[in-house]
């Protein structure tokens, strides 16, 4: 599965580049290194202050950061899969 567009402005804004445009996409899951090491350190990290008592659907907890970060709802539905089913951060 390619990587949504959204993620290719979420990648840069990470890792400080320049947006790499509109046309441009991800298709290398390696490649999410920096929004999952975002992820990491803004959420999952802090997983006892997002979600105290545990009783947060975390797909959800997700799907919201990823939208917070400005990738379209398609995108973030994308990365909270692939959050949930190809690393142990969720």
């Amino acid at each position: 599965m390619g990587v949504a567009r959204g993620w290719v402005a979420v990648l840069s804004r990470a890792v400080g580049a320049e947006t790499l445009g509109e046309e441009a996409m991800i298709e290398d899951d390696a490649a999410l290194g920096p929004l999952l090491a975002l992820f990491q350190s803004e959420v999952h990290d802090r997983a006892d202050r997002v979600d105290p008592t545990n009783e947060q659907d975390w797909f959800s907890v997700t799907l919201g950061w990823a939208i917070a970060k400005g990738l379209t709802p398609e995108s973030a539905h994308d990365f909270a899969i692939h959050v949930r089913y190809k690393t142990n951060l969720a």
